[in-house]
């Protein structure tokens, strides 16, 4: 799988994720972590706005790659315990 995660968008595939908290002015280093330079720019991951699938009054942003760039995908249900070698993933 790689050292770590991408979401990708589209198709019918839910994500078990953490919703955090983050100001404004956190984003710039947000941004440099996931590899993220712009709208429109070369970058390792987009930026984009969505919707918790069961809870739709919580949105916000999070990163995604636009294609599977030959990675499988995961089948588990929690990414942190499979990269952690933990059972139940």
């Amino acid at each position: 799988m790689g050292e770590y995660p991408a979401l990708l968008l589209g198709g019918k595939r839910f994500v078990r994720g953490v919703w955090m908290d983050v100001l404004r002015d956190g984003l710039p280093a947000l941004d440099e972590l996931e590899g993220f330079i712009g709208i429109e720019e070369s970058n390792d991951y987009d930026r984009v706005w969505i919707t918790d699938a069961d809870e739709s009054a919580k949105s916000g942003w999070t990163y995604v790659w636009a294609e599977s760039r030959g990675f499988p995908f995961f089948d588990g249900e929690w990414w942190p315990d499979s990269a952690d070698g933990r059972a139940g993933a």
